[in-house]
């Protein structure tokens, strides 16, 4: 609502309501096994995103990514490559 007080978030929902954009995502990527929370994401060798969280034994985690990325099918790891999977 935009017409109540102050709430967590009002920031960033106003800034998307007045620039009609975002400049970052979170999505859902599977990914090779080895990677940690906090392991960058990168493309054609810049880091473009970091991840968020990792789900222990799935080879899936959340991450956010920089618009720059966001066409992008999968993104390099230290690992291998971390696929898509959809946006959060």
């Amino acid at each position: 609502s935009y017409s109540k007080g102050c709430y967590i978030g009002q920031e960033v929902l106003s800034r998307m309501k007045t620039a009609g954009k975002v400049n970052r995502r979170l999505g859902l990527f599977e990914i090779p096994s080895g990677l940690t929370k906090g392991a960058p994401l990168e493309l054609d060798g810049k880091e473009v995103g970091t991840l968020t969280s990792v789900a222990g034994s799935l080879p899936l985690a959340l991450g956010y990514v920089k618009k720059a990325a966001f066409d992008q099918k999968s993104l390099q790891t230290s690992a291998g490559p971390a696929h898509w999977k959809r946006w959060a």
